[in-house]
């Protein structure tokens, strides 16, 4: 498959999953045995690591927004840079709530193969770090 049709994949999961928070579109974009490299994963299925960050973000953060800021592809990976964009309105992973918005960057790597993605690995801030970060500026 081209490299276009990936990043149309990756951008399709994006804007229909992560954007119109469509997790019944989750299975069209990705492999049911798709495996999760992230550190901060729980899992290493990445359908369920999807479900339940999403969930848990919408109740923290109900405005959120997921932005793709750029994104470049070789062969069969898709590299996204993006940012996650939301007011902190319910305690999240032990946080309480403080009614700012906070922007999180994000870089994700994902392999493509048959319009699926079949391989995640991800870095970002944490809340944490933000919360520490913009308190010092």
């Amino acid at each position: 498959m081209s490299s276009q049709r990936n990043k149309e994949v990756v951008l399709g999961f994006y804007e229909e999953v992560l954007g119109k928070r469509q997790l019944d579109r989750i299975p069209v974009f990705i492999a049911q045995d798709a495996i999760n490299h992230t550190p901060q994963s729980q899992t290493l299925a990445i359908i369920d690591d999807i479900h339940d960050c999403l969930n848990r973000l919408k109740v923290a953060f109900p405005d959120f927004r997921i932005l793709v800021q750029d994104i470049v592809t070789e062969r069969d990976i898709v590299v996204v840079r993006s940012s996650f964009v939301g007011t902190h309105q319910a305690d999240f992973m032990g946080i309480q709530k403080s009614g700012r918005v906070y922007r999180i960057i994000s870089l994700h790597w994902f392999r493509v193969v048959d319009m699926y993605i079949v391989e995640h690995w991800g870095i970002c801030h944490s809340l944490k770090q933000s919360i520490s970060m913009q308190a010092s500026i």
